[in-house]
């Protein structure tokens, strides 16, 4: 008896399983608008979402760009006289901040000394 009861209290201490969580980033090339969706159920989902954004703020040719699961993804451009020369992006982080950097690390690598931003990241850990 004595064993059931310990068993039982481990199960119902143990946290939950994780949930599968998906984010997705949209971007316009030809305009520079984006969006973004986190914490979606699926990836069909998250893409939707982030196209919808995307359009939402004023982008014509939105494309995503960028999708991770349980995790922290991100998109960096370098944009001269308003047109997008290069872009980089991430995916499967732990953090944002390690998502942006490895993103604005990847359009460096291609922007020819061009400044390079974040446009816009997404962590989907369902918090």
């Amino acid at each position: 008896m004595r064993i059931f009861f310990v068993i039982a209290c481990l199960l119902l201490a143990a946290p939950a399983s994780a949930g599968t969580y998906y984010g997705a980033i949209a971007y316009s090339l030809s305009d520079g608008h984006s969006g973004y969706s986190w914490n979606q159920n699926s990836k069909p989902a998250a893409e939707k979402r982030a196209l919808k954004e995307c359009k939402k703020q004023g982008g014509k040719k939105c494309k995503v760009k960028v999708t991770a699961h349980n995790s922290c993804g991100a998109f960096a451009v370098s944009v001269v006289a308003g047109k997008t020369l290069h872009g980089g992006s991430s995916w499967g982080y732990n953090t944002a901040k390690d998502a942006k950097a490895r993103a604005l690390k990847g359009c460096k690598q291609h922007s020819n000394g061009h400044a390079c931003k974040v446009v816009a990241y997404t962590c989907n850990f369902g918090k």
